[in-house]
């Protein structure tokens, strides 16, 4: 089983990492919702579950920021 998801990853290139920002992970988790439900979701970050998706971004973008080192 293969998981799709459109939190953008970390890439490995001949001239280092290239790493995404935490709105762009933001971003990808939203859109991650947004399919999970179907389409329509509201991303407004007040709402429940823009709560959860900042709060799952935040935890992404920790992980890639000790990468950084």
């Amino acid at each position: 089983m293969t998981i799709q998801t459109n939190v953008p990853s970390i890439q490995f290139t001949p001239q280092g990492l290239i790493l995404p920002s935490e709105q762009e992970i933001l971003n990808g988790v939203l859109a991650d919702f947004n399919a999970a439900f179907g389409g329509g979701l509201s991303q407004n970050l007040e709402t429940p579950q823009g709560q959860l998706a900042s709060s799952i971004a935040a935890i992404i973008a920790d992980k890639i920021i000790k990468l950084r080192g």
